[in-house]
C-alpha cells in the first residue's frame, strides 16, 4: 500500500503503490497494510485489505494488518483498540500490528486468535518499558521504527529491544 507524502493535502487517502506478486519477487515474506478504523475512508481501507489477502493467500505471504484509531485523541482506548485487533482478524489478517493500551491489554490479544504485536511507543527511554509491559501481557512482539532509526545508537537501541522481547520481558 501507499499513502501521502507530508506534502500532500490529503488526509491519509491509502491506494496499493506495489503488488503483493512484486512483493513475492523482491523476497518478502510478507506485506503489511494500514487501515485508521474509524476514518470515513475505512471501508475503502478494507477493500484494499481484501485485494492484498487475497494476493497473500495466491503467493503463500504473510499478510499483517496495522490497525489504528483514526481518533488520534484517543489512541490508546482499550475499546478502540479491543475493535481494531477484531476487526483485524476478522478481515483476514495473519498478524496484527496496533497500539499498546495498559488496559484491557492482555484480554484483548490472548482473545485473539492470530498474533498481535505491539506498534510504536513513547519517543523516548520510556518505549523500554512500554515493550516490556505488552510482552507481559501477551503481545506476541513489536513492530517498531521510529524509536529505532531516530535514537542517537540505532543498534544498542534494536539489542535492547531484543533483550526485552525475548529475554526479561517475556512472562
Amino acid at each position: 500500500r501507499g499513502g501521502c507524502s507530508k506534502a500532500s493535502k490529503s488526509d491519509g487517502l491509502h491506494a496499493l503503490t506495489a503488488s503483493v506478486g512484486e512483493a513475492n519477487i523482491l523476497g518478502a515474506d510478507a506485506v503489511c497494510n494500514m487501515i485508521f478504523v474509524g476514518h470515513e475512508r475505512e471501508p475503502r481501507m478494507f477493500e484494499i485489505m481484501q485485494q492484498l489477502r487475497e494476493e497473500c493467500l495466491r503467493y503463500g505471504l504473510v499478510l499483517v494488518a496495522e490497525l489504528l484509531p483514526a481518533d488520534f485523541d484517543n489512541s490508546y482506548d482499550p475499546d478502540l483498540i479491543d475493535l481494531c485487533v477484531r476487526l483485524g482478524y476478522e478481515h483476514g489478517a495473519d498478524v496484527i500490528k496496533t497500539y499498546y493500551t495498559p488496559k484491557n491489554y492482555h484480554e484483548i490479544v490472548t482473545n485473539c486468535p492470530v498474533p498481535v504485536v505491539m506498534a510504536g511507543g513513547p519517543k523516548d527511554r520510556g518505549i523500554y518499558d512500554y515493550i516490556g509491559k505488552a510482552m507481559h501481557e501477551g503481545a506476541s512482539g513489536v513492530a517498531i521504527g521510529r524509536n529505532i532509526f531516530q535514537s542517537d545508537d540505532p543498534a544498542r537501541t534494536v539489542a535492547d529491544i531484543v533483550n526485552i522481547v525475548h529475554g526479561e520481558g517475556r512472562s
